[in-house]
């Protein structure tokens, strides 16, 4: 009887456990968070199965501008299909909100897949701008606070990374 009581006992542990590591924290911008199973992403989306309080289950759908990006990063970046194109899109969501390390991480993941497909995205004038203009931003916010030496380091970059663009021509001009 004890052994059979012990085995349950083990058993009900194991599906308690893997429950858990099956479930993601769910982080909404506003900040409310909650633990789920993810069962799909998009690139643009999330969709999970949650518990309600008084027992059900309920699935819901939430768009990543929704999400905090972090969260929206690690859940998209866990559950995806490994490919380029994957890869490529959560790197523009990175860049798109200020996650640059985390771009750089997914970058590297497409490029290790396919190193020809990541050289003509980066040669791509319409991502190189779009990198561009988010570090005019950082640029121009950096000269309101006053900070010059992260002002000039981003100029730097900038000038030296991306000087055929028209983010680089304004910095330039300025």
């Amino acid at each position: 009887m004890r052994i059979t009581s012990a085995i349950t006992l083990a058993l009900a542990v194991l599906l308690l456990t893997s429950v858990s590591l099956a479930a993601d924290e769910i982080v909404l911008k506003a900040g409310e968070s909650g633990m789920a199973e993810v069962t799909a992403t998009t690139v643009d989306s999330v969709t999970f199965n949650y518990t309600l309080p008084d027992g059900p289950t309920a699935t819901m759908t939430l768009k990543a501008h929704q999400l905090d990006p972090h969260c929206f990063y690690t859940v998209r970046n866990k559950h995806m299909e490994d490919t380029v194109e994957n890869h490529l899109a959560l790197a523009k969501f990175c860049i798109d909100n200020d996650l640059f390390s985390r771009a750089q991480i997914q970058i590297a993941k497409a490029k290790a897949i396919d190193p020809e497909a990541v050289k003509e995205a980066g040669e791509d004038p319409k991502v190189r701008e779009a990198i561009a203009q988010k570090l005019l931003t950082y640029i121009a916010k950096e000269l309101k606070e006053g900070d010059m030496d992260d002002a000039e380091k981003w100029i730097a970059v900038l000038l030296t990374k991306l000087p055929d663009t028209k983010a680089a021509e304004t910095a330039r001009q300025n």
